[in-house]
């Protein structure tokens, strides 16, 4: 039940924003905006015309690195795609440190016409996550092969310069799936148990680095 769910969720993840999109297509109109004390005159203010790549300074504090990438889909709707990626472990010391998850998000920004595109103020979104870790530090390890997730997001991004900004983010939500319990024991590593995760509560807390660039296109934003 709780996987159809989700799946639900990511087919609504996809299509919503691209059909908001989509009934945002207007006639071009002119407007002027202000963006760091940097004013800019935009004939298409509300059609895709930025990408945003990012970094989650928090993982990457705690060795887990990562890259997100977030297209501009109209006025007020963002969709973002991040990836984080670490497998470091030490056999000897029985040490591991690893992950992989993969992740979507759809974001509507609450900021203003414009707020989207200059990627400024409060933001909500509902995203949908992959996970697969294996985590051991001496003791008992947790091994998952596939869980899932999702959720909602809430946020607020901060300009830093002309072409950077920072977003502050947390994330609450559900995570599921099968996991293995084993423990190392005469330099092998003996299975305990088969056990279900359902966890319920925060699952992302965010400190990201955005690094603005335009889509060059005749009548679009001039920077």
């Amino acid at each position: 039940m709780l996987r159809k769910l989700l799946i639900s969720l990511t087919f609504l993840l996809v299509w919503m924003p691209l059909a908001v999109s989509a009934q945002e297509e207007k006639p071009a109109k002119k407007e002027k905006v202000e963006r760091n004390n940097y004013a800019y005159a935009s004939a298409d203010v509300g059609r895709p015309s930025m990408i945003y790549l990012r970094t989650n300074l928090l993982y990457d504090a705690v060795l887990l690195p990562n890259v997100g990438v977030e297209l501009g889909l109209g006025r007020k709707w963002t969709f973002l795609a991040e990836g984080t990626g670490n497998w470091l472990g030490q056999n000897s010391k029985h040490r591991y440190w690893r992950m992989n998850c993969a992740s979507i998000e759809a974001r509507v920004w609450t900021a203003g016409v414009a707020s989207a595109i200059m990627h400024k103020g409060h933001h909500w979104g509902i995203y949908a996550a992959a996970y697969r870790y294996d985590f051991e530090f001496g003791g008992k390890g947790q091994m998952g092969d596939f869980n899932y997730g999702g959720g909602i997001s809430y946020g607020y991004s901060a300009p830093i310069g002309r072409k950077l900004s920072l977003d502050f983010g947390l994330a609450v939500g559900y995570i599921g799936g099968k996991y293995k319990e084993y423990k190392p024991i005469d330099s092998h590593y003996v299975w305990q148990a088969d056990k279900n995760r359902n966890y319920v509560g925060p699952t992302k807390l965010e400190l990201s680095l955005v690094w603005h660039i335009e889509l060059t296109k005749k009548g679009g934003i001039q920077w």
